[in-house]
């Protein structure tokens, strides 16, 4: 069970993302080819690419793969990076939990109101939930690589998984 979990956000990921490549293919054959159009396929697509953002932002942060200004932080004595480390990987957790926050009152306001999408006609509350499941993949990987970070040896880069 244990290494069917593992790294399962990018085996989903990757799942999506072909996903969402079947159907924008077969939207775009079914559009030039027959002059139909499924008008589902554009709403699918967008829900989609919102979960893998989030979801990749998790990945990336497992990685180390951020974007960062590292010509400033190659100046600081080995001893100081792992801080900096710290300090950029903990604003990007707090980051993850105010997305978490509003993601998940965001998820409560569509459920109140009852909204239904245009295209699927189910409701909007279930499209809203990929926020918050990705900002919960966020804030994970954010939180632990920053700890990972502090724990961090002199000099050694902390293990990414």
């Amino acid at each position: 069970m244990k290494k069917l979990l593992t790294n399962i956000d990018e085996k989903l990921s990757a799942f999506v993302l072909a996903f969402i490549l079947a159907l924008t293919f077969v939207n775009v054959i079914a559009r030039y080819c027959f002059s139909a159009s499924m008008s589902y396929t554009e709403e699918l697509t967008t829900m989609f690419l919102i979960f893998l953002s989030t979801v990749g932002s998790g990945i990336a942060a497992k990685r180390g793969a951020h974007l960062g200004l590292s010509a400033l932080t190659d100046l600081l004595p080995k001893r100081f990076q792992r801080y900096v480390g710290f300090f950029t990987n903990a604003c990007g957790a707090v980051f993850s939990f105010l997305l978490l926050y509003t993601g998940v009152f965001m998820v409560i306001n569509e459920y109140t109101l009852k909204q239904i999408s245009i295209g699927l006609q189910v409701p909007t509350w279930i499209y809203c939930l990929f926020v918050p499941v990705g900002a919960l993949a966020m804030l994970y990987h954010f939180s632990r690589t920053a700890v990972l970070s502090l724990a961090a040896g002199k000099g050694e880069e902390p293990e990414a998984r």
